[in-house]
């Protein structure tokens, strides 16, 4: 694998992105397999996978929509946020 250098900020972007994106897949692919898994408990397992890894998300997602109402819709800038 590749190493990519970058700053500090685009490297946490960036990891938030992925983080943000793969999770509504993943559970969703986790429930519509588990319908049509041969193996159910084993299908059982990875849905309830799914939903541990989607916690920090759910948790995540409000303080994002905190951060862009203050930040974007109040006006405030950013040496207020530290």
């Amino acid at each position: 694998m590749l190493a990519l250098e970058l700053p500090q900020d685009a490297n946490r972007v960036f990891g938030g992105m992925m983080f943000s994106l793969s999770v509504p897949f993943c559970l969703i692919y986790a429930i519509h397999a588990r319908r049509h898994a041969p193996d159910k408990l084993a299908a059982l397992g990875a849905l309830v996978a799914a939903i541990l890894f989607t916690l920090p998300y759910l948790v995540m997602m409000p303080q994002v929509v905190y951060a862009f109402f203050r930040l974007v819709v109040l006006g405030e800038g950013k040496a207020n946020c530290e």
